[in-house]
């Protein structure tokens, strides 16, 4: 028996599925494309692998533009965000850069 599954979505998330029923071959109903993605996701983030959740913070994640959004977005964002969000957001953005950094050294 077929169920049926609702989700809600934001208009970034709204913009993101769009996109995927665009990228998807005509020959597959969004229904198995979804399938096919997840499926896709979950063999390529075992448990050794980064999570969805190592990608989403409940304390700025409704604040904050997904990280390759538009720049002009975080712009945005960053002149109107409350002092102690863009503290956190300043800290992971340094940690972030470290990592990036020694990464780059050791592949000079």
């Amino acid at each position: 028996m077929t169920k049926i599954k609702c989700i809600s979505l934001s208009k970034d998330a709204e913009r993101i599925l769009d996109l995927f029923i665009k990228a998807k071959p005509p020959e597959l109903s969004v229904s198995k494309a979804i399938i096919i993605a997840a499926q896709e996701y979950i063999s390529n983030h075992k448990k050794d692998n980064s999570r969805i959740s190592d990608f989403v913070s409940d304390d700025v994640s409704s604040l904050v533009p997904s990280f390759f959004g538009d720049l002009e977005q975080w712009k945005k964002i960053i002149e109107k965000i409350p002092p102690a969000e863009l503290k956190k957001i300043q800290v992971r953005h340094r940690q972030i850069d470290n990592i990036i950094r020694r990464r780059v050294e050791s592949l000079l």
